[in-house]
């Protein structure tokens, strides 16, 4: 038999939205469905969960990034949404290019959140360098390669699961093409900038 513990990542992540998809619904309803539960076991299936209607209250409000972010734990991947969409809301359109849209030589701005980060020192001067996945608000996935200078300014910034702005370029080398960041953008600033437009 499943615990509650159970049940409320089963419910967080995305199990029961056939039921309601506001997942702090459902959990707040939880105690109340182990408890119709527990009759019909105690019953022997003579207590029927549906004898009377389960009334959600639906004035709670929740917390779209909260939910994705909590899908993404226990899952691994955003299915229901994607937050990088709800923070792209926040630019002018055209501020951030797309993966998919990407152009051999050519720096371009993306939107991204960094879904894993792997750490290496490079063998000639012993710095820290580092190799990302991205995933952007289409859900296509790109490695980037974080040079030691650039890794150096920007490490603290470079967190799994967080959402950042980054300035690249797509470039060929001799093990085929390498995407490479150049800078790491200020997010606030370039909102207050695009505002001024």
């Amino acid at each position: 038999s499943l615990g509650v513990d159970q049940i409320e990542k089963l419910i967080k992540s995305g199990c029961f939205d056939a039921f309601n998809d506001n997942r702090k619904v459902l959990l707040t309803k939880l105690p109340e469905l182990m408890q119709r539960a527990n009759l019909m076991t105690k019953s022997k299936g003579k207590f029927s969960l549906f004898n009377e209607p389960i009334i959600y209250d639906n004035s709670i409000i929740e917390d779209k990034l909260e939910k994705i972010q909590e899908e993404y734990d226990l899952v691994g991947d955003m299915i229901s949404d994607n937050p990088l969409k709800h923070k792209l809301s926040e630019f002018k359109d055209g501020t951030f290019g797309e993966i998919a849209a990407i152009k051999l030589n050519v720096p371009c701005l993306l939107l991204v959140m960094i879904k894993d980060k792997k750490i290496i020192t490079t063998k000639k001067d012993k710095k820290q360098m580092a190799f990302l996945t991205i995933t952007d608000q289409n859900n296509d996935t790109l490695d980037v390669t974080v040079f030691p200078q650039e890794y150096n300014e920007y490490a603290l910034k470079l967190e799994k699961n967080s959402i950042v702005g980054i300035k690249g370029i797509l470039k060929t080398n001799y093990k085929g093409q390498s995407f490479d960041l150049l800078e790491l953008i200020d997010l606030e600033k370039l909102k207050k900038w695009k505002k001024l437009l």
